[in-house]
């Protein structure tokens, strides 16, 4: 069994409900739940939320079972950098999860946090998600396929801003392009001290082209400051609904 199979039920597209009958779900992005403080959060890419018009987000447990939400939280472009901004924070409503039917990991931040960059050129990097060619909405059947796919990569180094940084991904021949992978995780494999293999968190998939093969992602430490200011609901961060209560 491959390292990141250990984490991928913690990694779910982004599911939405349109408002339109004939075809009410839509497919555009990728997540991850991470657990910090003692609550959990989705970790996504802001601009795969849409926030100047966003729908209802579904985040489906591997048995079809949504996950309740409570609101979502992202610095407001204007406030900031727009690649350091381009992060959206979802809390989950765990007092309203079914623990029946969660079926689902949770990351532990504290776990997979590490100073990734001291030997970042010789790590292995990967980055999962779900591509857009691989996962959509077979509306004959009412069932949302989900392809999931790993990148494998190398690092680059820094990119525009000292927050994003460049992953180069190895032959993604059987991808068009890389649309579905904002907003998913990337992660490296290092040398652990008692010779062992040690995976550690290193950003969120942002942008990229096929034609370069760059993948360019924001570093953990920023997820780590928005957490922060969500918990203690800074007034720089804004915050939407995602979805209602059930009836």
């Amino acid at each position: 069994m491959k390292i990141y199979n250990s984490w991928a039920m913690a990694v779910h597209p982004l599911v939405f409900e349109t408002g339109v009958d004939e075809t009410p779900h839509s497919i555009a992005g990728t997540g991850f739940l991470i657990g910090y403080s003692g609550r959990v959060f989705f970790v996504t890419a802001r601009h795969a939320l849409k926030p100047d018009a966003i729908y209802p987000l579904c985040i489906l447990s591997p048995s079809g079972y949504v996950l309740p939400l409570k609101d979502v939280y992202f610095v407001p472009i204007t406030a900031s950098d727009e690649d350091f901004a381009d992060l959206a924070i979802v809390e989950i409503d765990m007092q309203r999860v079914d623990m029946e039917h969660y079926e689902t990991r949770v990351i532990s931040l504290e776990s997979v946090t590490g100073d990734w960059q001291k030997n970042a050129q010789s790590s292995s990097f990967f980055v999962l998600g779900f591509p857009k060619q691989y996962s959509w909405v077979d509306y004959e059947i009412g069932e949302v396929q989900m392809g999931f796919v790993e990148l494998t990569g190398s690092y680059q180094g820094i990119g525009k801003t000292e927050c994003l940084h460049e992953l180069k991904v190895e032959k993604p021949s059987m991808l068009d392009d890389f649309s579905g992978f904002s907003g998913g995780p990337v992660f490296c494999r290092q040398l652990a001290a008692d010779g062992g293999q040690l995976v550690l968190l290193c950003g969120v998939a942002v942008q990229g082209t096929i034609e370069s093969r760059i993948i360019y992602f924001i570093e953990t430490s920023i997820i780590q400051v928005m957490l922060k200011l969500k918990c203690a609901r800074d007034p720089l961060i804004e915050s939407k609904i995602l979805n209602k209560k059930p009836d």
